[in-house]
């Protein structure tokens, strides 16, 4: 699903492109059918894909941006529960800013470290 995501939003599947049947992705993907049927429908109810009679399902063509809107609902989510859990550590916006940015840091002296030897 992910994958169907960052490809439609990034138009590299464009509007009206057809997406494999059911049975074809299961196969492919060595997994149940429902799995792939679950999966595609949860892309149609975000508005990503449509199933069309005759046509299977497509990607649809407001894809880009509803992804985009994607992206960003679960961006926020993961910062509501990052705000949730300080305050619940008992640590105030500052703090949790600071600390933010020394991981960011950490992160980014990590990276470098590893791309350096």
């Amino acid at each position: 699903m992910d994958r169907i995501r960052a490809l439609a939003r990034g138009g590299k599947l464009p509007p009206d492109t057809a997406l494999p049947s059911v049975r074809q992705l299961a196969a492919d993907l060595e997994v149940n059918p429902n799995t792939v049927a679950r999966a595609y429908s949860l892309l149609e109810r975000e508005g990503l894909v449509r199933t069309a009679r005759r046509r299977g399902t497509v990607i649809a063509p407001s894809a880009g941006s509803v992804a985009d809107r994607t992206v960003a609902g679960r961006l926020n989510d993961a910062i509501d529960r990052l705000f949730e859990e300080a305050a619940v550590l008992g640590v105030d916006l500052d703090e949790l800013a600071h600390a933010l940015q020394r991981r960011r840091r950490d992160r980014r002296n990590r990276r470098s470290e590893r791309s350096s030897t």
